[in-house]
């Protein structure tokens, strides 16, 4: 809990807000060859959680940080470090993390992941999140692929409209929309370092722009250098 981990040395409070996702929208089976349970797919916990978010939470704040709790600040400064970006790039919807790996394959070299910054109080990001990204999240999962999340399945849904040979027309209406940016790694050791998982201090020698890890597996060096504090 925020007292007994004695988080008050960081955060001045903590607020939780619940979403109350119906049943049917509360899955997160990870197998992605698992059958549906639903229309609604096999990420519908996170996706619907995303949504609720954006939907009544988000337009209260002109930007948010979507930050998973398997996310870990390898070194300080990160909060100031992410407002200078966001006010460095006033057009972005999204600014957040490719892969960190082996080049992926084809869409997903362009995926964005999740754990990023929105603008959530840009009117224009509300329009578009409501009748376009919404959308085409749901209509993926439901008649394409029920095993992706919001944010890959985003990137689905361009990549086959750029295969249908229609395209979004002479101007791409979401370039520099959604920017990558090195502040947050998307990183999974299994697969970008094989045979040797990186500790803190040489991910802060190897990436000297990352301030935030979305990588579960760094979890236990943070609560051991956790514990060293009074």
């Amino acid at each position: 809990s925020f007292e007994e981990n004695n988080l008050s040395r960081f955060f001045q409070s903590i607020r939780l807000v619940f979403a109350d996702l119906d049943a049917e929208k509360n899955h997160y089976i990870r197998d992605p060859l698992a059958p549906p349970p639903n229309e609604f797919g096999l990420k519908s916990g996170p996706n619907y959680l995303f949504f609720h978010m954006i939907d009544h939470l988000a337009p209260s704040y002109d930007c948010i940080l979507q930050m998973e709790t398997d996310c870990v600040a390898i070194r300080s400064g990160w909060l100031n470090r992410f407002s200078e970006v966001e006010q460095a790039n006033p057009e972005s919807w999204v600014i957040g993390s490719h892969y960190h790996g082996p080049k992926l394959p084809e869409p997903w070299t362009n995926h964005l992941n999740g754990n990023s910054i929105i603008r959530s109080g840009s009117l224009e990001f509300q329009k578009f999140f409501a009748s376009v990204w919404k959308r085409r999240v749901e209509s993926v999962v439901k008649y394409q692929r029920p095993e992706l999340a919001f944010d890959c399945a985003w990137v689905e849904y361009l990549n086959a409209v750029e295969e249908s040979g229609k395209g979004l027309g002479k101007t791409d209406p979401y370039e520099g929309r959604f920017q990558s940016h090195d502040l947050i790694a998307n990183m999974t050791p299994g697969i970008a370092y094989p045979l040797n998982i990186p500790s803190v201090e040489e991910l802060k020698s190897q990436m000297q722009n990352t301030f935030i890890i979305h990588g579960s597996w760094l979890l236990p060096e943070i609560r051991t250098r956790c514990n060293r504090f009074p």
